[in-house]
């Protein structure tokens, strides 16, 4: 298992318009997002279930998250 840092991704809860995106929306995007880097900014407009099981290849994540959540933040731990 590797800790290596890979550059960040960005994931915002809102689209280029300012409008809030759906959790379902956010969480296709961050899990996406996992499989790319190990190291996200999830920047939240109230979505729920952010972050809930990512699961990367790298080993371990990064995870940065600013802004309020909805209900249930995490969800993340080692598969197995």
């Amino acid at each position: 298992m590797t800790t290596d840092i890979q550059q960040a991704i960005t994931i915002k809860g809102i689209d280029d318009s300012g409008r809030r995106i759906s959790s379902q929306e956010f969480e296709d995007k961050v899990q996406a997002a996992i499989k790319k880097s190990n190291n996200l900014n999830l920047e939240t407009y109230g979505q729920h279930n952010v972050g809930g099981r990512l699961i990367t290849a790298q080993g371990t994540a990064t995870v940065t998250i600013s802004g309020p959540v909805g209900q249930r933040l995490g969800c993340m731990g080692q598969p197995g």
